[in-house]
């Protein structure tokens, strides 16, 4: 059996953060039976590391211990691989490595005692006629699918 949580709302004002951090901590408590990974998913236009967002992370370290960033992932969302986008990101000195080093070293130094993995998937990738976009999602997708299936 499979479950899926999922809570946005990084980002706002610190009183609904902590109601955010507050509501993620008592569902995990509470309502899950157990969680088979935890996927921290950032749209590729907005990877912001806010103060309330590393606090999260270190009460779900301090929660889950050690064993919690075994069980991690880093997705970027809407990371399109049409030529357009990929040309953007290329004039913005922007790889694959270079955001999930930015992640990796922003949001988890001095919290998580790994490099995470990172996955980029774009579920708008068939929206063009373009095969790589496609080979992309795939790729990814498997490789999510692959990380789910192991841990």
């Amino acid at each position: 059996q499979h479950n899926c949580g999922g809570h946005p709302g990084f980002g706002e004002e610190l009183e609904k953060e902590e109601k955010t951090v507050d509501n993620i901590v008592n569902f995990l408590r509470n309502d899950m039976e157990y969680v088979n990974i935890f996927i921290l998913a950032f749209k590729e236009t907005d990877n912001r590391v806010t103060k309330s967002l590393r606090l999260m992370l270190k009460n779900l370290h301090n929660i889950f211990g050690e064993e919690f960033w075994e069980h991690t992932i880093l997705e970027a969302t809407h990371y399109a691989f049409d030529r357009l986008s990929i040309k953007r990101r290329q004039t913005k000195q922007i790889s694959e490595q270079s955001f999930s080093d930015h992640l990796n070293r922003n949001l988890l130094k001095n919290i998580s005692p790994r490099h995470l993995q990172t996955v980029f998937i774009d579920t708008y990738y068939d929206v063009t006629n373009e095969t790589y976009p496609k080979k992309k999602f795939r790729e990814y997708t498997d490789r999510l699918y692959k990380f789910a299936t192991s841990t």
